[in-house]
């Protein structure tokens, strides 16, 4: 049987992290000492969740200081795999643009390799 719904999210050059992937397809538990990114990889997903920037909560950060956070670079990305009835596996994403901070969606159909 096929589920649906959000199967994993991924990090890469982003908030710190070289790379980190953490599953949505079932139960996870989060364990490491104080800062050491565990709310800002969940908080990564408020990107691809929630479109209005204004809308986004990271605490006492700027907007500003969150975008130069997450996105330091054209390098920076953010994805979701998520598994649609339609479609199948689609990856969603968003990019850095650069020296800006600022970011891009995309989505292609595959799963995230």
């Amino acid at each position: 049987m096929l589920s649906y719904g959000f199967q994993r999210v991924a990090l890469i050059g982003s908030a710190g992290y070289q790379r980190a992937e953490l599953p949505l397809d079932d139960s996870v538990s989060l364990i490491a000492p104080n800062n050491h990114g565990k709310t800002s990889l969940i908080n990564a997903l408020q990107f691809l969740l929630i479109i209005d920037q204004r809308k986004m909560d990271f605490g006492s950060h700027t907007r500003d200081q969150t975008r130069r956070f997450y996105f330091p670079n054209n390098s920076a990305y953010i994805l979701l795999e998520v598994i649609l009835p339609q479609t199948g596996t689609v990856v969603f994403g968003c990019v850095g643009k650069g020296v800006g901070h600022d970011y891009e969606y995309f989505a292609y159909t595959g799963e995230l390799n």
